[in-house]
């Protein structure tokens, strides 16, 4: 790793990157998606850069991950959620709630936890 302990920019949202906001709960969103893409893939997000600072340009440009190939779980759905979780202005970004409840949408599930 070529970034610090403690500030890793292949999770971190872009205002955090540029010290433009505090970390908050849109900040969140956008490393839930991030750790999505890790998951699904098993990957970390830009896999393809192999050093940090590049991977810090490329978000400060508005660069997202490449949609991995063939991922079981990672269908148009899943894509597309995560893709608003990386939406670069935070207002804009789905919250958490709005995530759960398009995950359970896309799994056909219906939102059975109540108003949380």
């Amino acid at each position: 790793m070529t970034s610090s302990a403690s500030i890793n920019p292949r999770w971190f949202a872009p205002e955090l990157l540029q010290q433009t906001a505090p970390a908050s709960t849109h900040s969140d969103v956008w490393s839930f998606g991030m750790v999505c893409l890790e998951i699904l893939s098993g990957h970390q997000p830009f896999n393809n850069i192999s050093r940090d600072i590049v991977v810090m340009r490329e978000i400060d440009n508005g660069k997202i991950p490449e949609r991995p190939g063939r991922v079981v779980g990672l269908n148009d759905g899943v894509w597309s959620l995560m893709r608003k979780c990386w939406t670069k202005k935070p207002e804009a970004r789905p919250s958490i709630k709005e995530v759960k409840e398009k995950l359970l949408e896309i799994r056909g599930m219906p939102n059975s936890f109540g108003g949380n």
